[in-house]
C-alpha cells in the first residue's frame, strides 16, 4: 500500500513540476528577447545621435567656411581698393611731373625764340628739333601713364592657403608696372630735356665765343690801323722837317 502511495506521489510531482519548469524556460527566453531588443534600440539611438552630431558638425563647418570666405573676400576687396588707390595716386604724381617738365620745355622754347629774335644770325634749328623730340617723348609718356591709370588690379583666390601668394603676386605686378613707367618713359623724358638744354647752352656759348673772337679781331684791326696812322703821321713829320731843313739851307745861301 505504501509503495502504491509513493508511486502516486512521484507521479504527481512529475506532472506538477513539468509545467512549472516549462514556464520558467519561457520566462527566461522572454527576458533574453527583451534585453536584445533594448540593446538594439540603444544601438539605433547611438547611431541616430552620431548621425545628428555629424550633421551639426558639417553645418558648423560650412558656417565657418562661409564666414572665413566672407572675411577673406572682404579683406581681399579692401586690399584691392588700397592697391588701386596707390596706383591712382602714383599715376597722378607721374602726370604732374610730366606737366612740370613740359612747363620747363615751354620756357626753354621761349628763350630760343628770344635768342633768335635778338640775334638773327644765331642758328638754333638743331635745338628746336631737339625740343620737338622732347615734346613727343612727353606725349608718349603721358599716354602710357594714362593707360596705367585706367588699369584695375584684381586677384582670384581659390582657398585661404593661396591668398598670401596671390596677393603678393598682384602687388609685385603693380611695382613692376611702376618701375617700367619710371625707367622707360619718365627718365627718358628728363634725359632728353637735359640734353636739349645742354645743346642750347653750347650753341649760345659758341655764338658768344664767336662774337668775342670777332670783337678781338676788330680790336686788332683797329690797333693796326692806328699804328699805320701813327707811322704815316711820323712820315709826314719827317717830310716837314726835311722841308724845313731845305728852306733853312736856302735861306742861309741867299743871306751869304
Amino acid at each position: 500500500m505504501r509503495k502504491i502511495t509513493s508511486i502516486f506521489l512521484i507521479l504527481a510531482l512529475v506532472f506538477v513540476a513539468g509545467p512549472v519548469l516549462g514556464h520558467e524556460d519561457e520566462e527566461h527566453d522572454t527576458r533574453e528577447d527583451a534585453v536584445d531588443h533594448r540593446m538594439e534600440e540603444r544601438q539605433e539611438r547611438v547611431e541616430e545621435l552620431r548621425e545628428e552630431r555629424q550633421e551639426r558638425l558639417e553645418e558648423r563647418q560650412a558656417q565657418i567656411r562661409a564666414q572665413m570666405e566672407e572675411r577673406m573676400q572682404e579683406r581681399i576687396e579692401n586690399l584691392m581698393d588700397r592697391l588701386n588707390a596707390v596706383n591712382d595716386r602714383q599715376t597722378d604724381a607721374f602726370l604732374n611731373h610730366l606737366d612740370r617738365i613740359e612747363a620747363v620745355l615751354d620756357k626753354i622754347v621761349g628763350r630760343i625764340d628770344n635768342f633768335e629774335e635778338e640775334h638773327p644770325e644765331l642758328d638754333l634749328s638743331d635745338v628746336r628739333d631737339d625740343a620737338g623730340e622732347v615734346r613727343e617723348a612727353i606725349d608718349e609718356a603721358r599716354e602710357e601713364v594714362l593707360e596705367q591709370k585706367e588699369k584695375i588690379y584684381t586677384v582670384e583666390i581659390d582657398s585661404v592657403d593661396s591668398m598670401g601668394e596671390a596677393l603678393h603676386g598682384v602687388v609685385s605686378e603693380m611695382r613692376e608696372d611702376m618701375h617700367e613707367l619710371r625707367d622707360s618713359y619718365l627718365h627718358s623724358v628728363r634725359e632728353a630735356l637735359h640734353e636739349m638744354f645742354q645743346s642750347l647752352k653750347d650753341a649760345v656759348n659758341d655764338y658768344r665765343d664767336d662774337l668775342e673772337e670777332d670783337e678781338h679781331e676788330d680790336d686788332e684791326d683797329e690797333h693796326e690801323d692806328d699804328e699805320d696812322e701813327d707811322h704815316e703821321h711820323e712820315d709826314d713829320e719827317d717830310e716837314d722837317h726835311e722841308h724845313e731843313d731845305e728852306d733853312n739851307e736856302e735861306s742861309e745861301d741867299s743871306t751869304t
